[in-house]
């Protein structure tokens, strides 16, 4: 069970940078836009040069400290807490990433979908618990807070609820 563990939570930190590393390329491509032959993406206004730096501290902590438990784990340094731990970091470093970007309104909403995904990869039904319930109440904060510094950037009432119902839904299905 432990080695079911253990295999778990590579994958998960293996997916975890790849995912990083395309929702960065998703950054990038907000930034500074894509020109390759017939395909144009332009770059989206209002990227400021100071949210892409945050978004790039962001994605650049969530690889390093992958890449740390990645190491670690090879080393056979694995206590049962790494899991609960790595999850709680991803659902912190999401809502960081949505309350410095447009809140609830943001589609970087999805994240927390994934999030929870991973936490099924670690065989562990207490943690897909933890993980939902974090990303619940993860999602709460960034309407709250949103709703109090950002008014303008607020979702309605039942954008929420869908929100708040399809994550817990999830978590009861992984």
């Amino acid at each position: 069970e432990r080695l079911t563990e253990l295999r778990g939570e590579e994958r998960a930190n293996l997916i975890r940078i790849v995912g990083i590393a395309l929702f960065y390329g998703v950054q990038l491509l907000n930034r500074h836009g894509l020109a390759v032959g017939p395909i144009a993406i332009p770059a989206m206004e209002g990227v400021s040069g100071q949210f892409h730096l945050l978004m790039s501290l962001l994605a650049l902590t969530g690889v390093l400290v992958a890449s740390g438990v990645l190491i670690a784990l090879r080393n056979r340094f694995f206590p049962p807490w790494t899991k609960y731990a790595t999850s709680a970091l991803d659902v912190i470093l999401a809502t960081f990433a949505l309350t410095v970007a447009d809140g609830p309104s943001s589609p970087l909403v999805v994240i927390y979908f994934p999030l929870l995904a991973l936490s099924a990869l670690r065989f562990s039904p207490g943690l897909v618990r933890f993980t939902t319930a974090a990303t619940v109440g993860s999602y709460l904060f960034v309407v709250l807070a949103t709703g109090r510094a950002r008014p303008a950037l607020s979702v309605p009432a039942y954008q929420s609820i869908l929100v708040v119902l399809a994550l817990v839904i999830m978590g009861v299905v992984l």
